[in-house]
């Protein structure tokens, strides 16, 4: 195998964009990439391009919803945007501050609903945050179909993420010229 150049994927991958969206592994994911593709290096020429794609760290949030960078030489744009579930959530009662959130299991998250038709590249990734604990810690109520899931057998974790990760897949597929 061939040993990896930035350079030379910078130039496979020009006027494109290569997105991960997902949990912390898409976010290493992400770091190593452009590690790589700077061998290390701080580089002054990539562009901060994060409001293009809705991208910003709102105030008083601990960590930005993810990044997004441009390689001005090749036109390459490579971001990821946090998604640890690859659902939807909606707060329930938005003039609540302590509200619960509504986590669509059937629905792809904004992120993807307003950007897919600017990626060309797309690696997704979510598992870690699928348990109970993590759920609860973050008010997510599962939804499908638009209301709230009273189906026994959905709401087990491991089929929760399954129904979530299909219907992804199949939207992706919709969304492909």
């Amino acid at each position: 195998m061939e040993e990896f150049e930035g350079s030379k994927f910078l130039k496979r991958m020009q006027h494109k964009t290569l997105a991960f969206v997902g949990d912390s592994l898409g976010r290493q994911q992400f770091q190593s990439l452009m590690c790589m593709i700077r061998g290390g290096k701080e580089r002054h020429d990539v562009i901060d391009v994060g409001p293009e794609y809705g991208i910003v760290q709102a105030r008083g949030d601990v960590r930005p919803s993810g990044w997004a960078y441009r390689f001005p030489s090749t036109n390459t744009t490579i971001l990821y945007s946090w998604s640890s579930t690859l659902c939807d959530l909606q707060p329930i009662d938005a003039s609540n501050p302590a509200t619960h959130y509504a986590m669509h299991l059937d629905r792809p998250p904004a992120f993807l609903r307003q950007y897919i038709h600017k990626l060309n590249v797309l690696v997704l990734n979510t598992g870690h945050h699928w348990n109970r604990g993590k759920l609860k810690a973050n008010r997510w109520v599962m939804h499908l179909g638009g209301v709230r899931n009273t189906d026994r057998k959905i709401a087990v974790i491991w089929k929760a993420k399954n129904v979530t990760v299909h219907s992804i897949i199949n939207w992706v597929n919709s969304q492909l010229p």
